[in-house]
């Protein structure tokens, strides 16, 4: 995927109309444990070994990277706006947040999000808080917009390949009954919705030079119909004696 890239320390909005936002626990845990399929588990790479988060006034927005697969999870914010900010998490830190916000059992409760000096704080109604502290200003995460709204190829093409494993990720998204796939071409990712909360991308790979083209096996094809047997000649009937003459 193309590796362009947005600042990963917090940005907050200096338009937003209250510093602190309201969402419920079970889906703050929904939108962190969908990003996080799509993460990187390699630490040295701490600009897509992360979360990023980011916030407007009504919907929280959880996303993450591999480089060969995307994915976007979104959130609305309780009743209220809240705060305007993008800020990337480590993805032990992010998941922490996501294993307090299952603990948190009963489905009324919700935590408060807010940015203060840099640092990303959760207060749950159960009683539980933490704060954390953004990845530094210099590690920066790939401008996944643009990822998931891509120009369309110019090369003409009948088949494109992905890996079936990058590909089960998305089975794994939460209410993914289904999944949409827009095709852009065979160098170009293709866009994977499950529902109006997730929107993701997967990059295609190369199939070998032994498989130029599509071609269905020949296994599939009817088999020919049989050739009718001869139907067997019909015995004469045998022979009665002439009837003596009266």
């Amino acid at each position: 995927m193309d590796t362009t890239t947005t600042k990963g320390s917090a940005v907050p909005s200096t338009n937003s109309k209250s510093p602190v936002g309201t969402i419920t626990a079970a889906e703050l845990s929904r939108v962190i444990d969908d990003a996080a399929l799509f993460a990187s588990r390699d630490t040295s790479l701490p600009m897509i070994n992360a979360i990023r988060l980011e916030s407007t006034a009504k919907q929280l927005i959880a996303v993450a990277t591999d480089r060969f697969t995307l994915g976007a999870s979104m959130a609305s914010y309780n009743d209220g706006d809240g705060p305007e900010f993008e800020a990337t998490l480590k993805l032990g830190q992010a998941q922490l947040v996501a294993r307090i916000a299952k603990s948190c059992r009963e489905a009324f409760n919700s935590v408060a999000i807010k940015l203060t000096s840099g640092k990303l704080s959760f207060a749950f109604t159960s009683g539980e808080a933490l704060t954390l502290p953004m990845l530094h200003s210099e590690v920066d995460f790939p401008d996944w917009r643009k990822l998931v709204t891509p120009t369309a190829d110019d090369t003409p093409t009948k088949v494109i390949g992905y890996d079936p494993a990058l590909l089960a990720r998305f089975s794994r998204v939460h209410g993914a009954s289904r999944i949409a796939i827009k095709f852009s071409g065979p160098t170009k990712p293709a866009m994977v919705s499950a529902g109006t909360q997730f929107i993701g991308a997967i990059m295609p790979v190369r199939l070998g030079s032994d498989d130029p083209e599509w071609q269905s096996p020949e296994w599939i094809a009817p088999a020919p119909p049989k050739a009718k047997a001869a139907a067997p000649a019909k015995k004469a009937a045998p022979k009665t004696a002439a009837k003596k003459a009266s």
